[in-house]
């Protein structure tokens, strides 16, 4: 007998044997079922429900430790959590305005990307919700309505009781998932999730014992979620869980799985309390004795059946295989071998039709296939508009896309690393540092990936704005072979960032800074003033008669105005510090460089802008009048309130003593006075 007949009966044999003894121990097992195997059996499918469950909860809690560990979510919820005073003064105010877009981008994109999550909201440490998801206004009143529910929610591993909501007219059970925002190992805010059990649910049932089993989740508020019928109530006051009140109420002090056998209404009924790890909750299934015996008829046909075609099927597979398939997967290993070895030309040589005929031609499209996979990377990198760079460690050796070329006018001396664009490439001044810092990181240290933006020089000679990205490839043993990374060509949305910025920074009408932006840079000028020998100084500029303009001209010739005494501050200040738009018709300079002499500016200033300007809209030679009150740094406040007030206070003595003129603010505890009355300048209508 061929050993290919030997080895077909043998196998057939041990598989027939096995199968035997299988069926008839499994079929005495099922008919000598007891009520400790229903146990085993109900509480077995508990738990992987619980499991499931608790995995769906911890997946919620780790993406809000994820979002509450941001730094700018906790910088955020940091700045927001101190009182509106003392906000300037936080270290990373200077960058509040990215910080807050930052921050609600991130909430957007987490509330957006994830269905189970109908809002997600920061609180401040004191409850108030300083920031929420976009469009989520209706659940608001969720976290205003009961504050007690965050606080109890944060005590209980995060979890809130459950809550109805309506999510598209249909009323849904959904609970809170809390997470302390954190700011230098101190609690600044919460991360609040309004999460919907629906897909839980799903899941839930469609995992139940058996098709008339009930299954049920309690929270650690006494209510419970039927699955049957998807609402949440008090189960003291739900009719199908009454008679487990007390059973229920036991399981809040128990961790261990509860199982008992209770009879409602003459019926006798498993019940089944698994702890759901991570949080309070347990999840109960109820189960009908009668139903497992039903059950189990079901199973007991269904198995004989099933074992019966898999015993047939598995003998006469086993003895095709063996038969008609050892020579032809020896000849498929060859094959194999000599592809590994790097032979491209090796192809099965196929003269049937049968499966090894399939297989062989399946084999060939394969080859074929990758072939043409490697023809078409080698385009794309070619024609995409992102530049493809791939580093070989080994051979310390750099590829890059043709596309380079003509962006960046640079060609290496040869393949090594060393010579090319990496190191030789033109960097801007500002970007060099942490440019190298990252490519040495990537290359030499345990970084895996890589990315960041850095100013190039291009083939015209400007710096455009790039984003690198590459990541590292590993061999068997863990060791880098590879860096494949792009390069994005991301200048455009760059300087449309950076106009974005200067949108929000800047005045849209005058275009020099707007209040906040001034009080910023203000604020910055009083740290910088303590180790300077000179006294900074700022002059609060408040234009008289300024409604005259609006009134008999009109308010584009009121514009005008606001814009040609922007215009003179900027010329005035030059070089010599900066200037802002309060608000109305009120501007502000600060200058911080030695050796100006306020005076003599307030005079140039009321001198130039009482010489007026030609109004485009009326046709007519303007002059406009102004009073200055002008505050020193230190002398006159020691922060920007007091130096605003102190320079506001000069101003309005100046428009009591006949304004157009100029007047210095008192130093503290002496009394102000202001310079000589100057003529008041007279437009060209001697009005």
């Amino acid at each position: 007998m061929k050993i290919t007949a030997k080895f077909s009966l043998a196998m057939a044999f041990i598989a027939l044997i096995a199968i035997i003894i299988f069926n008839v121990v499994a079929y005495k097992e099922i008919f000598d079922i007891t009520d400790s195997s229903a146990e085993n059996s109900i509480s077995a499918t508990s738990a992987a429900q619980a499991e499931m469950v608790g995995s769906f909860v911890n997946e919620l809690q780790n993406n809000g430790k994820n979002i509450a560990i941001n730094k700018y979510i906790s910088s955020y919820a940091s700045i927001m959590s101190m009182a509106v005073y003392d906000r300037p003064y936080h270290p990373l105010y200077s960058e509040f305005d990215y910080t807050e877009l930052y921050a609600q981008n991130s909430i957007n994109s987490y509330q957006q990307s994830n269905s189970n999550v109908e809002l997600a909201a920061i609180l401040d440490k004191e409850g108030n919700i300083v920031l929420s998801s976009e469009d989520c206004d209706e659940y608001l009143y969720i976290l205003t309505e009961n504050p007690d529910r965050i606080t109890i929610a944060s005590n209980n591993g995060g979890i809130s009781d459950f809550i109805t909501i309506k999510v598209g007219g249909t009323n849904t059970v959904a609970f809170l998932v809390c997470k302390d925002i954190l700011y230098e190992e101190e609690r600044v805010g919460t991360f609040v999730q309004l999460c919907t059990t629906t897909q839980m649910q799903k899941k839930l049932f469609s995992t139940k014992v058996t098709n008339s089993s009930t299954g049920a989740v309690i929270d650690a508020y006494e209510n419970i979620l039927n699955l049957s019928n998807g609402k949440a109530t008090e189960y003291r006051k739900d009719s199908n869980f009454t008679a487990y009140s007390d059973l229920f109420v036991k399981s809040v002090s128990e961790e261990e799985t509860i199982f008992e056998n209770i009879e409602v209404d003459r019926i006798s009924n498993y019940v089944c309390i698994s702890s759901i790890y991570g949080t309070d909750w347990k999840l109960v299934n109820i189960v009908g004795r009668n139903d497992i015996s039903n059950e189990l008829g079901i199973t007991t046909k269904a198995f004989n059946l099933a074992t019966t075609i898999c015993a047939i099927v598995e003998i006469v597979v086993i003895v095709f295989f063996v038969i008609y398939f050892s020579r032809p997967i020896l000849n498929i290993v060859d094959v194999l071998t000599k592809k590994s070895r790097g032979d491209q030309k090796s192809r099965f040589e196929i003269n049937s039709y049968d499966e090894y005929g399939q297989i062989g031609r399946a084999f060939n499209t394969m080859f074929d296939d990758v072939f043409e996979s490697e023809q078409r990377y080698r385009t794309i990198v070619e024609m995409t508009n992102n530049i493809v760079f791939e580093i070989n460690f080994a051979k310390q050796s750099v590829y890059v896309s043709n596309n380079f070329n003509k962006r960046f006018s640079f060609r290496p001396k040869s393949d090594d690393i060393q010579d090319s664009f990496f190191y030789k490439l033109k960097i801007h001044k500002d970007d060099r540092s942490r440019y190298f810092t990252d490519l040495d990181h990537i290359l030499n240290a345990e970084t895996n990936f890589l990315q960041g933006e850095y100013r190039f020089q291009n083939i015209y000679g400007d710096f455009a704005w790039v984003l690198i990205r590459a990541t590292k490839f590993f061999d068997r043993d863990d060791v880098p072979t590879k860096l494949i990374g792009v390069i994005v060509d991301i200048d455009r949305e760059k300087k449309d960032e950076m106009r974005l910025l200067q949108r929000a920074n800047f005045d849209a009408l005058t275009q020099v800074y707007n209040r906040e932006s001034f009080i910023k840079t203000l604020a910055n000028e009083f740290e910088l003033s303590s180790v300077r020998k000179y006294n900074s100084f700022i002059m609060f500029i408040d234009l008289d008669d300024f409604k005259h303009f609006n009134d008999d001209y009109g308010h584009a010739c009121g514009d005008e105005v606001l814009k040609f005494t922007a215009d003179t501050l900027k010329e005035l200040v030059f070089e010599k510090g900066f200037a802002g738009r309060f608000g109305g018709d009120e501007f502000v300079v600060c200058v911080n460089v030695p050796d100006v002499d306020a005076a003599t500016m307030a005079k140039e200033l009321i001198k130039i802008m009482s010489g007026g300007f030609t109004s485009e809209s009326t046709g007519e030679h303007l002059a406009v009048n102004c009073s200055i009150g002008i505050a020193y740094f230190n002398e006159n406040g020691k922060n920007c309130e007091e130096l605003f007030s102190a320079a506001d206070e000069a101003m309005y003595g100046v428009k009591k003593h006949g304004k157009s003129n100029f007047g210095f603010a008192s130093s503290r505890g002496s009394t102000s006075g202001t310079s000589p009355v100057v003529p008041k300048p007279i437009d060209s209508d001697n009005r």
